[in-house]
């Protein structure tokens, strides 16, 4: 199992532009959620990943800017979790908010 910790709300998935960090790194100290995702999506990976954010990021929105987060193939062939519950006790500790844009999150095969 593979764990990605994201590391900032920022919503990003531009390699190199966005975070001039190399996002093949599950140690990139700027992993945004959609970077999480791609990266869980990589075959490199193992085939249960889980996705956490950053104690400091308790309490915080994520607000998507880039339209709504789509999860297709071959993130869906894995067994995949989002734990937005940072000090276990439950409860959600992250918000991700559309703004009434979009979805937050789709999921379906690839078109």
């Amino acid at each position: 199992m593979t764990t990605f910790t994201v590391r900032t709300l920022n919503d990003e998935d531009r390699p190199g532009i966005d975070d001039p960090f190399d996002d093949t790194d599950v140690n990139d100290p700027n992993l945004s959620l959609r970077e999480a995702l791609r990266l869980a999506g990589n075959t490199n990976f193992s085939s249960e990943d889980t996705i956490t954010f950053g104690a400091d990021l308790a309490g915080g929105t994520l607000t998507l800017t880039k339209g709504q987060i789509d999860i297709r193939m071959p993130i869906l062939a894995k067994a995949l979790t989002i734990d937005g519950d940072i000090n276990d006790d439950h409860l959600p500790d992250i918000t991700i908010d559309a703004h009434g844009q979009s979805r937050v999150i789709k999921g379906g095969s690839a078109s």
